[in-house]
């Protein structure tokens, strides 16, 4: 179980439970079409770029959930794992490497995304 107030990477989270995203999301904000999101999207694909680079660590703030057996359901912060989760899968077909864990995705009444 994490502890709360705890700090996990997406690697510590996603190699100890099954992440599960549930079916009903909000919009995708970073999507939306106006200036100000542009520039922060234009800043974070800045500091996404700049921690891949360089291996740093980059804080997106919090991700919220709770835990079930081998399960992670976050209850705040799946885009934000979603966004991990599409990068690192990037990383490793660009890697020719297979995905080594669990990142699901609930659509009624299938789970795709599941390995």
């Amino acid at each position: 179980m994490m502890n709360k107030g705890s700090s996990k990477t997406f690697w510590g989270i996603i190699k100890q439970y099954n992440i599960v995203i549930p079916p009903i999301q909000r919009d995708y904000v970073q999507g939306r079409p106006s200036r100000e999101v542009a520039e922060v999207r234009d800043v974070l694909l800045s500091d996404i770029k700049k921690a891949v680079d360089s291996s740093n660590i980059l804080n997106l703030n919090f991700v919220y959930g709770k835990t079930v057996n081998t399960l992670f359901l976050p209850l705040d912060g799946q885009q934000r794992l979603t966004t991990l989760f599409l990068l690192h899968w990037f990383a490793l077909l660009c890697k020719d490497e297979s995905l080594p864990w669990n990142f699901i995705i609930e659509v009624p009444p299938v789970i795709f995304l599941k390995e």
